[in-house]
This record gives structure tokens, sequence and C-alpha cells, in this order.
């Protein structure tokens, strides 16, 4: 159990950060990394960009809706991710 726990360390210790790109319209800004949480409360507040989230994949979300001039960090991060 405790290799268990060794080997998945470093995912306990990304939770915040893999919410923040899976469903960034329910996590709690407070649990946001504090550099990403002005766009993410502005990701939040566009509905357009949610109803778009709703529906298409995560990857082209990212990639075609959440704008490198707009959401310079958050799409920085998602790159990242993908």
């Amino acid at each position: 159990m405790e290799q268990f726990d060794a080997r998945f360390q470093d995912f306990k210790k990304n939770t915040a950060s893999f919410n923040l790109y899976s469903c960034p319209f329910s996590i709690s800004i407070d649990d946001v990394p504090d550099d990403l949480q002005m766009e993410c409360v502005d990701l939040q507040c566009a509905p357009d960009l949610k109803d778009k989230f709703n529906n298409f994949s995560l990857f082209d979300f990212y990639k075609k809706y959440v704008s490198r001039d707009t959401y310079p960090r958050i799409h920085k991060y998602a790159i990242l991710m993908t």
C-alpha cells in the first residue's frame, strides 16, 4: 500500500490542477492557483463558453474557444495538460 501511495502522490498534489482543466465552470475559485484566478472568474462568467464546454470535447474546447489572447495563462496551462 505504501508503494501505491508513493507512486500516486503527484496525482494527489495536482488534483486542483486537473479539476481546473476538466471542469473549469464548477471548480471553486479558492481551489485555483492564484495566478489563474482572474482568468478563471472571467471564463466562468462567459455563458457562451460554458455552452461550448458542454458541447465539445475538452481538447476542442481549449483549442478552439479558449483564446490565447483572452485567457493566456489558462490557454498555456491547457496546452500543457493535453
